[in-house]
């Protein structure tokens, strides 16, 4: 009786086995495949942040809005679609989901619609509503807030590439970034979106 017992045991746990590594193999491809969706939907900040280039002397001010071209802004959010073209009709390219992502007017049309280019390189078609004043920027590698701004300062916290952050103050090559409860200096040259003078080596900030 008791032999009976283990061996029927055994075999139900053997059935259990089965079904677990069938249910893995089933899912696995499901995992897979939800992948690049994210990736697209959200602009995976695992992507590599390009450096964008502008020649300088490029800056104009006789545009349909009356401000600068180029100049820096930011995603109004939480979900921005930019199209192909500069109408409701073109295809959406990218879906932004990054409240406050700088991105760079480099166009715009007289019926209001604005084209960017973001931090990853890409170029694309916003509605003006869509964007406003420059309020975030984006951190470019990891790098230290420290309580002074000067080499050598005690250490506060450190922030991840991919991080959307405030700028409370600017100092020569320094900022004073705010990222949730913590404050601290870093240099400038860790962020994208500071200023147009960084990504153009001339051009001034127009906001």
């Amino acid at each position: 009786m008791g032999r009976h017992f283990f061996w029927c045991a055994a075999l139900f746990a053997s059935w259990l086995i089965g079904i677990d590594s069938a249910w893995a193999q089933s899912e696995a491809p499901r995992a897979q495949s939800a992948a690049p969706r994210a990736q697209t939907d959200g602009r995976s900040l695992a992507e590599p942040v390009k450096t964008v280039a502008f020649v300088p002397g490029d800056l104009r001010i006789d545009t349909p809005s009356g401000l600068p071209v180029p100049r820096l802004v930011s995603l109004k959010g939480p979900k921005d679609y930019c199209r192909q073209g500069p109408s409701r009709s073109h295809p959406v390219l990218f879906t932004y989901r990054r409240t406050g992502l700088p991105v760079v007017v480099v166009a715009e049309t007289r019926d209001h619609w604005r084209k960017i280019r973001d931090p990853f390189g890409d170029e694309c078609w916003a509605f003006h509503t869509r964007l406003r004043a420059r309020s975030h920027v984006l951190a470019v590698e990891e790098t230290p807030l420290l309580s002074a701004a000067k080499d050598g300062a005690t250490e506060r916290a450190r922030i991840a590439p991919g991080v959307l952050t405030r700028i409370e103050k600017r100092r020569g090559d320094w900022v004073l970034i705010k990222s949730g409860h913590t404050r601290g200096w870093a240099q400038a040259s860790a962020f994208w979106g500071v200023s147009l003078e960084q990504l153009t080596g001339g051009v001034p900030n127009s906001g």
